[in-house]
């Protein structure tokens, strides 16, 4: 493996959205092409524009042209094993221990050994397992359990999280790449040493400083990843985290930015059914709810097996490995709506009635618009939960929103247009964005109308204040 202390000095990668791509568009881009120093307002500097013997204009020391649809062809993408081959990023999200590292050394095991489904069948290539989580130690005692030999395992490479404080010299043998800035460095040791699959685990250990939850900083992560996996035609698969709770699509459900499942070609979503106090009864699923250029969604069931095994260090343990994966129709979303009503035991007409009496006149007490935060605490209080508010949302006449602000939070509003006559608003909605954006109504979400009812006091039918 070529040297690790080499990520520090690493080249930045340049992104798209701030770089320019050969073949994009830009307004500011000038409409003819005179052969003088041409300045870009963009990016603040000057170059100067030339053309090369070809025709071609040589800008910013790009070659740059602008190609026609004539010659561009359908390109089809092969599948190693399930995952999609030349596409571009993958991203694998599920709830915790639900097998997503078992599945990704069930691949990489296949692709070392040349038996993946596929291109590559029968011809044996490198991976690499980028750790934050998992110790190297279980992973090559889950590809022991798989059956890899010494020989084979010179094709499995590592990047792991160490302390620094054991760290020696100016040559650590451990270190974590950070994203995007590492990715340039990654191609070339993946190139040089024939590595097709590559293992991010977990994919938010590996960002740097940059914020999960935010669109831009995941935007670029996530950009980069695509590019290398399809410019090079190889698997970049990124495991992570869900959110806590079933609500939401699985494509929802993963922890972050939107950016996240947005931007990734491919998205694969895990999940378990059954009874956890019984082990016997657990089954594990996934399904690409997302495979870009692709309609179909394919669910598949992956089976574990356990070996008894003694690691080098003398202790013995016992090794969960992944020995099959079979087509399934079972559907993850419809696994997460059977525990969302599962959860919840139904409500009856009378209860609904009531619940939604006491929420409108809960906000209406408080004004038009509450953050949802606040009316939950509230109904704890009166031993609803929020899954029980969301029930009885259209009942009452009240709906909820995320505004558009440096901090968002979800707010509630009331939904009847009388109760906006007169306000310079389009809509309930926009009253509520604009109450809750600090700055644009000169009301921060700290007003009089927003404080609790004093103790003892709850919202009535009639929305006015009772004992």
């Amino acid at each position: 493996m070529a040297d690790l202390g080499n990520l520090n000095r690493a080249t930045s990668y340049l992104d798209p959205s701030n770089g320019m791509v050969a073949g994009q568009t830009f307004q500011t881009f000038p409409q003819t092409f005179p052969a003088e120093t041409v300045g870009n307002a963009q990016t603040g500097h000057t170059s100067i524009l030339s053309r090369d013997d070809k025709g071609r204009y040589i800008y910013d020391g790009k070659v740059w042209d602008i190609p026609t649809l004539e010659d561009v062809r359908t390109r089809s993408y092969p599948l190693i094993d399930f995952r999609p081959l030349g596409r571009g990023h993958e991203l694998d999200s599920g709830p915790d221990d639900c097998g997503k590292t078992a599945l990704a050394v069930y691949s990489a095991a296949r692709i070392v050994t040349g038996t993946a489904e596929g291109p590559w069948k029968d011809e044996p290539h490198d991976v690499l397992f980028i750790l934050t989580e998992d110790t190297p130690e279980m992973i090559k005692a889950q590809m022991e359990a798989l059956g890899l030999t010494d020989e084979q395992f010179k094709r499995v490479h590592r990047f792991t999280q160490s302390d620094i404080n054991e760290l020696s010299g100016d040559r650590p043998d451990d270190a974590t790449p950070v994203f995007p800035r590492h990715v340039p460095l990654l191609r070339e040791m993946c190139r040089n040493a024939d590595i097709r699959m590559v293992v991010i685990d977990t994919l938010v250990d590996c960002i740097g400083g940059a914020n999960s939850n935010n669109r831009d900083d995941m935007a670029k992560v996530v950009a980069a990843l695509n590019h290398w996996a399809a410019s090079d035609n190889i698997l970049v698969v990124s495991i992570h985290h869900n959110i806590k709770g079933n609500d939401g699509t699985a494509k929802q459900a993963a922890a972050g930015a939107g950016t996240l499942t947005q931007k990734s070609r491919t998205v694969v979503a895990f999940d378990i059914d059954g009874e956890p106090s019984d082990p016997s009864s657990l089954r594990h699923y996934f399904q690409l709810p997302k495979i870009k250029g692709r309609a179909d969604h394919p669910s598949f069931e992956f089976r574990f097996s356990a070996k008894t095994m003694t690691m080098d260090d003398g202790d013995v343990q016992t090794v969960p490995y992944v020995t099959e994966v079979l087509p399934s129709d079972v559907s993850i979303d419809e696994l997460r709506a059977k525990r969302r009503t599962d959860a919840e035991p139904p409500m009856d007409a009378d209860e609904k009635s009531e619940i939604a009496a006491e929420l409108y006149g809960y906000i209406l007490d408080h004004g038009k618009h509450m953050f949802t935060a606040d009316v939950q605490k509230w109904a704890e209080g009166r031993g609803w939960t929020a899954k029980n508010l969301r029930k009885v949302y259209r009942e009452a006449g009240v709906a909820q929103t995320k505004q558009r602000c440096p901090h968002p939070r979800s707010i509630l509003y009331l939904t009847d247009p009388a109760l906006y006559e007169g306000e310079k608003v389009k809509d309930p909605e926009q009253a509520a964005q604009l109450w809750g954006t600090p700055g644009k109504s000169g009301n921060s979400g700290k007003s009089e109308e927003n404080q609790p009812l004093p103790a003892g006091k709850s919202a009535g039918k009639s929305g006015k204040s009772e004992p």
